[in-house]
Formats: structure tokens, sequence, C-alpha cells
């Protein structure tokens, strides 16, 4: 959903001071997640600073998201999604299409692209909410296909001829940190489905690493555009997929079963098998170490800006 379209929907981003003053970008990060602004247009800038500034910024979240990792792995809580047959019955590509761009779509449709208060950015993920239910309520057939029919058109309609939604957006200036933090819990909270139910009252510790990543997905959207969050969402799934990719492509089948069914297991296997966990292993490694170089170079450009700031109020 191009952000061009909410034009007639948004303020000028002068509105918020921090979209405007010199600073660090963590500073420019910080002073959003205080006070997020929903309703100021996405900023425009060149293609090659977006996605320095993209990367700079999920450097910042990887480690804590790895760290969150680590504390759900000590709880001896395994992800149900994460069995044998799901990675064993999809092809390579299918599962790379899934994860990295299917879902991350939807996902972002569902619950970054109403961060912006237009009638279309509220009528699709609802539209889509809809289909997914009346998909798991087992409606098929022409019932199915004319109610995805007649949704894609109403959806079409309001991309074309957007309506004055007015009070929509009076809500959206008057509660935006609500609206923006109800957003990232409910997309952490949606995942504690992805263990049984027997954990489910460890629902905030499971979910954090989506809760995380989720503050980084909001701020994409709205400071760069929707665009943006969907590939920044790919991106991670890429990145942790990637090591299951190449066990996958390359792995032989009985590494593959052992590796799916008991991840870390590399007891008695080949030592072809055995280079390629080891492959895999530096890949993480590898991805961590870069981050945390970069993170702290953010962190050091954000101090070196406070100081600067704090003599010239001297």
């Amino acid at each position: 959903m191009a952000d061009g379209s909410e034009n007639t929907a948004t303020a000028s981003a002068s509105d918020n001071p921090s979209e405007t003053r010199p600073g660090s970008l963590l500073g420019k990060y910080l002073a959003f997640l205080r006070s997020p602004l929903l309703t100021s247009s996405a900023q425009p800038l060149p293609l090659s600073q977006t996605c320095k500034q993209s990367l700079r910024l999920y450097s910042l979240h990887l480690l804590p998201i790895f760290a969150a990792g680590i504390i759900i792995g000590t709880l001896g809580v395994q992800d149900s999604n994460a069995n044998p047959e799901f990675f064993t019955d999809l092809s390579p590509w299918w599962l790379f299409a899934l994860t990295v761009v299917i879902l991350p779509t939807v996902e972002e449709i569902i619950f970054r692209l109403p961060l912006r208060p237009t009638a279309v950015n509220l009528a699709l993920p609802a539209s889509i909410i809809f289909c997914l239910m009346a998909i798991a309520a087992q409606v098929t057939g022409t019932t199915l296909g004319l109610t995805i029919a007649a949704l894609t058109a109403l959806n079409v309609y309001l991309w074309r001829s957007p309506p004055k939604v007015k009070k929509l957006e009076n809500f959206y200036r008057r509660y935006p940190r609500v609206i923006f933090y109800l957003s990232t819990v409910l997309f952490g909270a949606i995942h504690i489905t992805n263990y049984e139910q027997e954990v489910w009252q460890l629902l905030p510790i499971l979910v954090l690493p989506q809760t995380i990543l989720a503050l980084w997905m909001g701020f994409l959207r709205l400071r760069y555009g929707f665009l943006w969050a969907v590939l920044g969402h790919g991106l991670h799934n890429g990145f942790v997929l990637t090591p299951l990719l190449l066990i996958k492509i390359f792995g032989s089948a009985e590494m593959q079963k052992r590796w799916f069914s008991n991840p870390g297991a590399v007891e008695n296997l080949s030592v072809g098998d055995q280079l390629l966990v080891v492959g895999s292993g530096l890949f993480i490694l590898t991805g961590l170490i870069v981050g945390t170089i970069i993170a702290w170079k953010t962190i050091s450009d954000w101090r070196r800006h406070r100081q600067l700031a704090k003599g010239s109020s001297e």
C-alpha cells in the first residue's frame, strides 16, 4: 500500500519536533518511541540512506532479540511450529517464500498498515482477518470466492476513492501512544500461538523477541513507509531462516530429520553435515558480531550528540 495514497489523512512532519531537528539516529528513534506520530507523512530519503538507517536500527534490536531467545531456551520451552514435518514437507523455495515474503506481507498489513488513519488501511487488514477466519472455519468453494471478490472490490474502491475520515484522524492524533503500542503488543501476543497452551502463562517472555522487533518495524512503517516495514520483517525472517535453508538444501536426509526434531544434535553425523552445522553457526555468529559493532557505533554517535547538545546549552 503506497504511502502516497495517505496524504489526505496526514499532517506535516514538522508537527513533531523529533522529525525535523538534527540529531543522532538513535536519538530520533527514542524520541519517536516516546511520542509516536501517526498522522504525518513518511519521510522521503535516498534509498541508500534509508537502507543504512534501517540496518543500523536493526542492529540495536538484534542482540536483545537474541538474548530473549536464549532466555526462552533456558526455560526448556520449544516452539510448537518447529516440528520436523513443517520443514521437511516444504521445498526450500516454498519455505523461503512463505517465511520471507508471504507471512511478513500479511502480518505487516494486519498490524502496521492501520498505523496510518485511512479507510483502506483499516478495511484491508480487517478483510484479510475475515478471510483467514472464514478459511479456519472451513468455508470453501463459491462462498469463499464471492467473499474474497466482494472484499477485494471494496478495498479497491476505498483505495481509488478514499473518503475523508476526520474523526478517525482526530482519534489517531489524540491517542497515538495507545494505538502504536497496542499494535506492538498485539503483534507480539499473537505469536503465543507458536507454543502449546500449557506454557501460555509465560506470554510476556515467550513473545518478547517479536515485541522488540515490532518496535523497529513500526518505526520503519511510519518514518519511511509501509514497504520498508515489509522489507525489514522479511530481512529479519531471512536472517533467522538462512541456517535452516542451508541445512535443508545441502544437508543429508538423516541430518534434516535429526536436526529439525532436536536442534543441535550433531553426534554421528557425516563430516559434510558437521561442517554445514559449523558454517550455519558461524553465519549467525558473524551476524551478531557485525550487528554488535554497528550498534556500538550507533550508540556512540547518540552519546556524542548528547554531549554536544549539553555543551551548546551551557
